[in-house]
């Protein structure tokens, strides 16, 4: 872990007013422009943890938090940290733990950056969970407009392509399913955003040479058993009801993307084995069909944390 200094306090805040920032912009802004900003916001603060420590990460996450109270409300302040401080905090307590190898304490085994994904997968499978218990609603609340929302759109689809209205039983399965559906997207599209920025402020702290841990070999990456355990409990969860079934879900969706991670690290290790082409290869189905190519990286991703496919291309075997 980084030493706690002055300087890494003051790079803290000004991360996390940096967040403030493009989190208040994203909250007030244009739906368009929204998105950008949103997608951005946790990057500051990131580079705060990952460059200075846990200290330095809870400064920038307090200094987001009272921010967004003073100028937007205490629920966005509340929202701020539950979506972006905690999870900063907590990359950068677990990137930085390691132990010496052979009783050297110069030479330092890290945390593996699969189990830092996992833990990210983890917790934002928990998030739709906590957003419900401290906003006091739930996601049955959002059938109705869902509901008005899906009528108007068939209603207007209907009148522009000539096609017969759907049925209120149809509108009904649709809004059934949405909001069954709801917890798992939003968990899997913060893990997918919070990874991603956690990979960019790393590369960002690494060529600053601020970053103190070694950089992992991300094609070697693998999830770690645990990962398969949840994923199982949590997909037998999605057949419950109620707070069960969100956590289930949630889970699961938060899970996947984390596998659609462990599948394109199989693919860049085949590549360095056997070449390029399969990895253009890759990102250009990505680019064409990329429901059908995360699909097939997401079984890939399962298949190697239950198979150790990378071990089997041979090299070393990855930490997990």
């Amino acid at each position: 872990m980084p030493p706690t200094t002055p300087l890494g306090l003051i790079i803290g805040l000004a991360g996390g007013l940096a967040s403030a920032v493009l989190f208040y912009s994203a909250v007030r802004g244009s739906p368009t422009l929204s998105v950008v900003l949103l997608l951005l916001s946790p990057l500051p603060t990131l580079i705060a943890a990952i460059g200075w420590g846990t200290a330095a990460a809870a400064v920038s996450a307090l200094a987001c938090a009272l921010v967004m109270a003073i100028t937007v409300s205490l629920s966005s302040a509340v929202g701020s940290l539950v979506t972006l401080g905690v999870p900063a905090m907590g990359v950068a307590y677990v990137g930085f733990l390691s132990r010496a190898v052979g009783g050297d304490v110069d030479q330092r085994e890290w945390y593996p950056a699969g189990r830092i994904i996992a833990a990210i997968a983890f917790y934002g499978g928990a998030l739709p969970l906590l957003i419900v218990m401290l906003s006091g609603t739930s996601f049955e609340d959002l059938r109705e407009p869902l509901g008005e929302a899906l009528r108007r759109f068939s209603r207007e689809a209907a009148l522009d392509l000539g096609l017969q209205p759907v049925t209120e039983g149809q509108l009904k399965s649709a809004t059934d399913l949405l909001i069954m559906l709801l917890p798992g997207f939003i968990a899997g599209y913060w893990t997918a955003i919070f990874s991603l920025n956690t990979y960019v402020a790393g590369r960002i702290t690494r060529a600053s040479g601020a970053l103190v841990r070694d950089w992992p070999d991300l094609p070697a990456m693998k999830l770690p058993k645990d990962a398969l355990v949840v994923f199982a409990i949590a997909l037998l969860a999605t057949f419950a009801t109620g707070l069960v079934a969100i956590v289930g879900v949630s889970l699961v969706g938060s899970l996947l993307f984390a596998f659609f991670l462990a599948g394109l690290a199989l693919m860049h290790t085949i590549a360095r084995r056997r070449g390029i082409a399969l990895l253009v290869a890759t990102y250009a189905a990505l680019v064409l069909a990329a429901p059908y190519t995360a699909a097939l990286l997401i079984l890939c991703g399962l298949t190697d944390t239950v198979l150790d496919l990378k071990g089997r291309f041979g090299g070393p075997k990855p930490i997990a």
